[in-house]
């Protein structure tokens, strides 16, 4: 369905927020401006044209993923994540989200993610040496790998919980993979991954943010 026309849901619920969707919605004050997030009025506007031209349906996605972003970072981690970060990770997670089937609605998990040009394999459960009683994503990104503990009673782990630890690693490897280690902004730096991360979680399945984006994308 790439080529029919978008439709967005009205509302979206993040946290204990409705928002409303605009779109399509034409920036007059700001003309250049594709999508813009307010907490404040809790709405996300979407336009359908840039610089009179029809933006397509891959572009439109980015932009709702975008404010998506915008929305969690506002709602689960203080608004802390600058312009620049929004932009990178809404890029890469359409990208994943698109690319992948995380099996967020089932106990299943993948066994590969596909990250930009990079494939981590997910362990699960991992035993970890270090923290034997905790279910936990660590991420070794030079051996491209997201480990999700779990040594006592894996299968008696809540279901959301285990998907959460899903989306930080992935949240790791991002960071890492776009930002890298030495050179993370600190804005980046500052994300609470494990609030975002929960924010994330609630925001793609509340919404099926995944399904719409698979409706939609290019093949």
């Amino acid at each position: 369905m790439k080529n029919d026309k978008i439709k967005f849901p009205k509302t979206v619920r993040v946290g204990g927020l409705t928002y409303t969707i605009i779109f399509p919605y034409v920036f007059v004050d700001q003309p250049t401006y594709v999508g813009l997030h307010n907490g404040v009025s809790a709405t996300i506007r979407i336009a359908d044209t840039y610089q009179e031209c029809k933006r397509e349906n891959q572009v439109l996605l980015e932009t709702y993923v975008h404010e998506l972003l915008h929305a969690v970072d506002f709602v689960y981690n203080c608004d802390s994540v600058d312009e620049e970060a929004i932009a990178v990770f809404a890029r890469t997670w359409l990208q994943v989200l698109q690319d992948n089937e995380l099996f967020l609605y089932t106990k299943k998990l993948p066994k590969k993610v596909k990250i930009g040009c990079f494939t981590y394999v997910v362990n699960f459960p991992y035993a970890s040496i270090e923290n034997p009683k905790t279910t936990v994503a660590t991420t070794s990104n030079s051996r491209l790998v997201i480990n999700i503990d779990g040594n006592d009673g894996a299968e008696d782990f809540n279901l959301e919980f285990i998907k959460i630890a899903l989306l930080h690693g992935i949240m790791s490897a991002i960071s890492c993979i776009c930002f890298g280690n030495e050179e993370e902004t600190q804005s980046v730096s500052n994300m609470k991954k494990v609030s975002v991360s929960h924010g994330l979680y609630q925001v793609l399945t509340d919404n099926k943010v995944d399904v719409l984006i698979n409706k939609y994308k290019s093949r």
